[in-house]
């Protein structure tokens, strides 16, 4: 007899969080526990993979009913806050989905390399395994493998989660604090430098379509090393242009190709890229920095009043969409180019609401690493390991899931 599931009222939802979070990190820790041993399987034992397999398999059935409870509670006229919740325990959820299935996908392939299997074996068996290269050596590890600190198994890994739940709200008040003396801005100015930055943002464009190709040659890698490489479909996971951009942004400045940028090595190789045309916007490019933006205050022709706060220096931003999207009091992390009398971006970049969980998260992850992006350097591997980080973890939680890139200059 199948048993009656039981749904509950809006007062449950505090409950709810507390039990979908610490299953999340309970299967996060498995995921992290699993993964430790795909150069040495043969630590397992049968009983533990198929104690796995049942368990993961039993809470995929569940979180069906937690999706479904979520349904309910929103057509019972929960409150903003508590509206605010039920996304946290969808994320949870879907979250737990896939891990769960990463989970089993590993268990899946383990099971035929544990004690137990290589026990049942005799010698000569054993030896054959070994010359087909169907037993892991143990002798045999990759060990820059081993060490790098890429993201485990793609979207919704364990680093993120500990993001989630240590966010370092002390710093990311002390942003909002922090002053900012802007000069007084006269519209025909703002008119004038308009028009440059048009051009110069067509300039910038042409310019993204001679490097793409060459750029995207290694997708799949680049994705792994951000984690939004699925690994049970076997695919890139981006959703939308947004996410495109900021992955591009990735790949050319901040992926060290010969020991530096990817886009100054390109340059070498193909020099007729650089015209007389595209000279100042090209050279701003190569020199461009990642920056977390305050947006203090817009202004007339896409000028916006902002201050970097990982360096407290003010600037005038041009950018017409972000402008129009009226953000002022959000945060703005990408890469910034320095034009002279203003800054643009190099075409992607995150906008962040510090007063919500996932802004709060992406804010923590800037100001733990402040020292490391403070460096006058435009590129060191340390910046490049920061921005790996920030774009990944927004890549990974859907960050950019409801934007779409704006053609408006």
């Amino acid at each position: 007899m199948t048993k009656k599931i039981k749904f509950h009222a809006l007062d449950m939802i505090p409950m709810y969080i507390e039990i979908s979070a610490a299953q999340l990190q309970d299967s996060l820790e498995q995921l992290k526990n699993l993964e430790a041993c795909k150069n040495k399987p043969h630590v397992l034992d049968n009983e533990t993979i198929d104690r796995v397999v049942k368990l993961y398999s039993q809470q995929g059935e569940l979180l069906l009913v937690a999706l479904k409870q979520c349904n309910i509670w929103r057509g019972q006229n929960p409150t903003s806050t508590q509206l605010e919740d039920i996304e946290r325990i969808e994320q949870f959820t879907k979250k737990l989905e896939t891990t769960g299935q990463q989970i089993l996908f590993l268990a899946d392939h383990y099971k035929a390399y544990t004690i137990n299997r290589i026990l049942e074996k005799n010698d000569a068996e054993l030896a054959l395994d070994y010359l087909f290269g169907n037993l892991y050596d143990p002798l045999n590890r990759n060990e820059e493998e081993e060490e790098n600190d890429q993201e485990p198994l793609g979207p919704g890994s364990f680093h993120d989660f500990q993001i989630f739940s240590n966010l370092n709200e002390k710093k990311i008040v002390a942003l909002y604090k922090i002053k900012a003396n802007y000069s007084p801005q006269k519209s025909e100015f703002l008119s004038k430098i308009y028009q440059e930055y048009a051009q110069e943002r067509r300039m910038l464009s042409e310019f993204h379509n001679l490097v793409f190709e060459g750029c995207m040659e290694n997708m799949e890698a680049i994705s792994k090393e951000l984690g939004n490489f699925d690994p049970l479909e076997e695919r890139i996971v981006i959703y939308n242009d947004s996410e495109m951009n900021i992955f591009y942004d990735y790949a050319t400045l901040y992926r060290g190709q010969n020991n530096k940028r990817f886009i100054i090595d390109w340059l070498e190789r193909n020099p007729k890229a650089v015209r007389s045309s595209n000279q100042k916007v090209v050279q701003a490019y190569t020199d461009s920095r990642f920056v977390l933006l305050r947006i203090d205050q817009n202004l007339s022709n896409g000028a916006i009043q902002v201050i970097d706060v990982i360096t407290q220096k003010p600037y005038l931003l041009i950018d017409k969409a972000l402008n129009a999207s009226k953000h002022e009091g959000l945060f703005f992390c990408c890469s910034a180019m320095n034009m002279g009398d203003y800054i643009m971006t190099t075409g992607g970049g995150i906008p962040i609401d510090g007063r919500s969980s996932g802004g709060k998260a992406i804010l923590t992850l800037i100001v733990n690493q402040l020292n490391d992006l403070k460096k006058t350097a435009a590129f060191t591997p340390e910046i490049a390991r920061c921005v790996r980080k920030v774009y990944g973890f927004c890549l990974r939680n859907s960050a950019l899931s409801g934007m779409t890139a704006n053609v408006e200059f």
